[in-house]
């Protein structure tokens, strides 16, 4: 199975979209997209980042740092 690993976004929805949307024209329906965490901080758009991946339930999506310092402010 084909797997694309998508590192660092950091707040830019408008790379992670591009991105996807070349990933769906390229890659085998079958394959296996992870984003390896630090989807926030730093962009302009860490809500699109996050609205993006959540559009795509089939992207596995794991947690960086930059979600980590996150969430423990928001506790």
């Amino acid at each position: 199975v084909p797997v694309a690993v998508i590192g660092d976004v950091h707040g830019r929805s408008d790379l992670l979209r591009a991105l996807l949307s070349r990933l769906d024209a390229e890659m085998p329906h079958e394959a296996v997209v992870v984003q390896v965490g630090d989807i926030v901080d730093r962009g302009d758009d860490s809500r699109g980042v996050v609205e993006a991946l959540r559009e795509r339930p089939e992207i596995v999506v794991l947690r960086g740092n930059h979600e980590a310092m996150m969430t423990a402010f928001l506790d």
